[in-house]
């Protein structure tokens, strides 16, 4: 018997919600609200530059809520 791993990945994998870096914080939070995900790529030219996720926005919100309207860039994960 044979796994025909292709299609067992296929059939896990899902699009990828991707933001600019230049978007507000809250814009990113409403994407994230809309498609109850955790996180989104940060994205410029179709390339992952970075992410930004729940917890990175949660930091931001408890410690000053003004910066939500800063922009992703400001606090988004890079490699």
């Amino acid at each position: 018997m044979s796994i025909d791993y292709q299609d067992t990945i296929k059939s896990i994998m899902v699009k990828v919600t991707t933001v600019s870096q230049d978007a507000k914080l809250t814009d990113a939070l409403k994407i994230m609200v809309k498609k109850d995900i955790g996180s989104l790529v940060v994205a410029e030219k179709k390339k992952g530059i970075g992410i930004i996720t729940e917890r990175d926005v949660m930091k931001i919100a408890a410690s000053n809520p003004d910066m939500l309207q800063n922009k992703v860039k400001e606090i988004m994960s890079t490699p």
